[in-house]
């Protein structure tokens, strides 16, 4: 287990109040290859009218005793927007915000590139619960990294903080909301009365990420952390309530892929062949671009394909 403090790289905040390097946004496509669900945060209770009438003259642990079976509760509800599933911006930035935390290799010299901010802190890992965390990520997760950053405290910030934001710090990137064009929400229900509102398989859902500043590493880095290595089309990953479990009710949950579908560019201000501003971008130019950001961050930090799917063995 790791007990020494790891040096983190830090240097000044890229500039936000003008351009440099790459802006624009990604248009994306996920599609479930399983149930997901991503919880608004409301559960609701059937509580019956007549309540007074219940409890009128009862001691209060006859009236809780006689409660207990009237009151039920209904199924937790997924997060949705005019009856359309979603998976929320937020979501999307953490998780992918996490893949790259756990996954970036050390720097040449043994340093990291990232602090911790949305993974697991060290003493968390060795949680019983927490087994495939430890399966899927390693000994990363014991790192003792110090202190996340905080620019009100700090005038330096890693990597991850730059891109995705910290204390003090807007992120350059920003996450709309994964939409459905159709309701394909579903009611399951499964083990010890757990009841979950779930995106069913083979639902589609489109959403953008907005960037701005970034290098060509840095974009690559950014498109690494979705999944989507070396083309448009992306790797499996793993999203949502129950994705390290395999399921609920006999049913499979948290697989989903994100492919790139289409590049816009509204800065250009580093060498990039073949992209200009204001141009969207598909078909083979996206191939393109995607195999060119890839080579960038390979060769700037060192990235090789990480198939969480696999290697949790779901896939």
């Amino acid at each position: 287990m790791q007990t020494s403090r790891i040096d983190i790289y830090r240097d000044s905040p890229t500039p936000r109040h003008t351009y440099i390097g790459l802006s624009g946004l990604l248009v994306l496509r996920m599609k479930t290859l399983t149930y997901i669900h991503v919880g608004s945060g409301t559960e609701e209770l059937t509580i019956p009218r007549n309540i007074e009438q219940i409890v009128r003259g009862k001691s209060f642990e006859k009236a809780v005793e006689e409660l207990k079976g009237r009151i039920a509760t209904d199924f937790i509800k997924n997060t949705a927007s005019s009856g359309k599933p979603v998976i929320p911006a937020s979501t999307m930035k953490g998780r992918t915000r996490t893949r790259i935390e756990l996954t970036l290799p050390p720097r040449s010299d043994g340093g990291r590139w990232s602090c911790f901010i949305k993974a697991s802190l060290p003493q968390n890992a060795s949680r019983q619960s927490a087994w495939r965390h430890r399966k899927l990520f390693g000994d990363t997760v014991f790192e003792n990294r110090g202190p996340s950053c905080d620019l009100t405290r700090s005038n330096t910030v890693c990597l991850t903080c730059d891109m995705f934001g910290t204390a003090g710090l807007q992120g350059l990137i920003s996450f709309s909301d994964l939409v459905a064009e159709q309701n394909t929400l579903e009611n399951i229900t499964g083990e010890f009365g757990m009841k979950l509102q779930a995106i069913k398989p083979g639902t589609e859902l489109v959403g953008r990420v907005y960037f701005k500043n970034l290098s060509k590493p840095r974009l690559g880095l950014l498109l690494y952390g979705l999944g989507i290595c070396g083309k448009p089309s992306g790797h499996k990953i793993l999203v949502g309530r129950l994705k390290y479990r395999r399921g609920l009710g006999g049913k499979s949950f948290g697989i989903a892929v994100l492919d790139l579908t289409e590049a816009l560019f509204t800065k250009v201000l580093e060498d990039l062949d073949g992209v200009a501003p204001e141009k969207p971008i598909t078909g083979e130019g996206l191939n393109s671009l995607c195999n060119t950001l890839w080579d960038a961050a390979v060769k700037m930090y060192n990235v090789k394909v990480f198939d969480e799917v696999e290697k949790l063995g779901r896939a």
